[in-house]
């Protein structure tokens, strides 16, 4: 190429490239000083990756990010917007894609010092208390950002607004995956009430992680939550151990955590574990007998299978409801032949119950029939409970037919009362 025209030719490649660097900036870019462009930059990488730009403040648990350097704090210092459709009005207004309005929804939420985001979204919740249910996602990405650099402040959010108990895995639970010994410690100075609406998020971390569980366990074995946190530890070992028959490791984690009513939840969890002979686990059974209702309860209906080796209570009961509810389900002349092999036995007023609420749709005739077969003073519960059953559906079904049962039936006067909220004869 002759010399002459290589001065031109560079003046034109150099210009192109310009003009290419200036399409290619970020709006407002153009113009400004190259190092003005690098500090810009350097904001909109930290909000990226969720670097808070102003430190927390001084009565919050978690630690202070360091110092912002001038040219970032400048940023930081415009006035945010005072309610989320404010944002949104903001980020359309640049005629982006979809993508890219998500990804600067982030970055302006990413941007918000604590109080920023503790004011937006309680104004958000003052104004529509259901906002969070159906918000988009950014939404609770600002719930768990203020969780993880403000946790007092997120969890003082939860705390105060009643329709943010169902959000405790953006508001609670960042804080409690991070730091779960600060997080016992707070929520036990809830009240029992509120304990309660945490059990979600400790059962989080029981099933995230057992033995991290395990440490904080002694301090919680006397909160509400402690059940479900235990069960939800325990299931995570299952879940761990497949088809393994060898509960070593359960029975290990179990007898690690505090004596009292935690331990014995996490035993009897044991009795779920596949093909275990329960009968070879006294220490297992042991538990079973010392649960409370309701968790004898929710274990009888989890192991029908095992329900002739339960010992008697509340679980057995609920084992052979199960057992005989569905198997009438799937073969009722089965069932049928069953019960009658059980007549007299401790178990017959729970199986023939169960029975009754598996056939009282389809037959209520013969399930009022059965009910009416327990012993009173064998099952006095059981039979009510299956005889109210069989009574509701004659009634839906042919009300006429079903208030002329009721005046044949052998009821007591008791039972009488019950089904029709009247005394005999009145």
């Amino acid at each position: 190429m002759q010399p002459r025209f290589l001065f031109p030719l560079s003046a034109a490649l150099a210009f192109s490239g310009f003009v290419a660097a200036r399409q290619l900036m970020p709006p407002g870019d153009a113009g400004r000083p190259s190092g003005a462009s690098q500090k810009t930059s350097a904001a909109t990488t930290g909000a990226r990756s969720g670097t808070a730009l102003r430190p927390a403040p001084s009565g919050d648990s978690s630690p202070a990010p360091s110092p912002e350097p001038s040219s970032m704090r400048a940023v930081a210092a415009a006035p945010p917007p005072n309610s989320f459709h404010a944002l949104l009005s903001e980020i359309q207004k640049e005629n982006r894609s979809p993508a890219d309005a998500q990804l600067a929804l982030l970055e302006k939420i990413g941007r918000l010092n604590p109080e920023e985001l503790e004011a937006l979204l309680s104004a958000e919740i003052e104004r529509n208390p259901s906002f969070m249910r159906s918000s988009p996602a950014g939404f609770r990405f600002a719930a768990r950002r203020l969780s993880e650099i403000a946790p007092l402040k997120a969890a003082q959010l939860w705390v105060s607004n009643g329709s943010l108990r169902s959000e405790s895995d953006s508001l609670l639970e960042p804080w409690a995956k991070k730091n779960p010994g600060d997080f016992v410690a707070w929520m036990k100075t809830l009240s029992p009430e509120l304990q309660r609406a945490t059990a979600s998020t400790l059962g989080s971390i029981a099933s995230r992680s057992p033995a991290e569980f395990a440490a904080i366990a002694g301090s919680l074995s006397d909160t509400p939550p402690a059940g479900p946190a235990t069960r939800a530890a325990m299931d995570a070992l299952l879940q761990k151990a497949g088809e393994s028959k060898d509960p070593s490791s359960a029975l290990q984690f179990a007898n690690a955590l505090p004596e009292g009513p935690m331990r014995n939840i996490a035993l009897a969890q044991i009795a779920k574990w596949p093909g275990l002979k329960l009968s070879e686990q006294p220490e297992v059974l042991a538990a079973i007998a010392q649960l409370p209702r309701e968790d004898a309860a929710r274990l009888g209906r989890d192991v029908p299978a095992q329900a002739e080796a339960l010992p008697a209570g509340m679980a057995r009961d609920m084992a052979f409801l199960n057992k005989l509810r569905t198997q009438a389900e799937k073969d009722p002349t089965a069932a049928a032949s069953r019960l009658e092999s059980m007549a007299g036995s401790a178990d017959y007023p729970a199986a023939v119950r169960g029975f009754v609420e598996a056939t009282a749709m389809r037959d209520p005739a013969t399930a009022a029939a059965w009910a009416l077969s327990i012993d009173p003073a064998a099952g006095p519960q059981q039979r009510l409970s299956a005889l109210e059953r069989a009574a509701s559906s004659m009634f839906r079904r042919n009300p006429d037919e079903a208030r002329e049962w009721v005046e044949k039936a052998p009821l007591s006067n008791t039972e009488y009362f019950l089904l029709t909220g009247r005394k005999r004869g009145s």
